[in-house]
């Protein structure tokens, strides 16, 4: 099963990196990592919840979901919004300075009458 789900993992990045690159949207080395870092989290949780409950324990799946799990899930939910705030960011800012550029040359966006 963990080979199957890795294999499904790794092509399911292949093609997010893909579909990314393809809208021209750009990856920092800390939205990468956070990102990578909660996925990983997400896995481990997953492996001990799975395990936990194979054994029969009554409170750790819980606890392994809460201590591993919810740190994994704002991780991949901050490396998200972070790649998203860059972009919007960045596009509202395009939008001012298109917006407040000069449209006679001199500095003026108002045309004089004559």
């Amino acid at each position: 099963m963990w080979l199957l789900m890795g294999l499904a993992l790794g092509t399911g990045l292949i093609f997010l990196i893909i579909w990314l690159r393809s809208r021209g949207v750009n990856l920092a080395w800390y939205e990468l990592l956070t990102g990578l870092l909660g996925i990983a989290l997400l896995l481990f949780a997953y492996q001990n919840y799975q395990a936990s409950v194979a054994e029969f324990e009554p409170t750790a799946p819980g606890m392994f979901l809460l201590v591993f799990g919810l740190p994994g899930l704002i991780l991949l939910l901050l490396s998200v919004f972070l790649v998203w705030f860059r972009n919007f960011r960045a596009a509202c800012l395009a939008w001012f300075r298109n917006r407040r550029a000069p449209k006679d040359g001199r500095g003026s966006t108002k045309t004089a009458k004559a």
